[in-house]
């Protein structure tokens, strides 16, 4: 009875200690992880921002030349 005392009032204490670390604003190795992962999730997002709007000024080029195809196609 005196073992599982113990090791309730260890597990208890280790969990406030790690409780109380996580609320005293030192970054555990999760929400510092976090915040690599959503810096990179930033970057990736920049990325993708960048390569739409490649592929949007692409797309009005091919537009333009249809047009010009176009006009040339009812001028004959």
């Amino acid at each position: 009875m005196r073992k599982i005392f113990n090791m309730l009032w260890l597990i208890g204490f280790f969990w406030a200690f790690l409780t109380a670390h996580s609320f005293a604003g030192e970054p555990s190795t999760l929400s510092s992880k976090v915040t690599l992962d959503n810096e990179s999730v930033s970057q990736k997002l920049d990325k993708i921002i960048a390569a739409q709007a490649e592929i949007l000024k692409q797309l009005d080029e091919v537009k333009a030349e249809l047009e010009i195809t176009k006009i040339r196609a009812s001028q004959r």
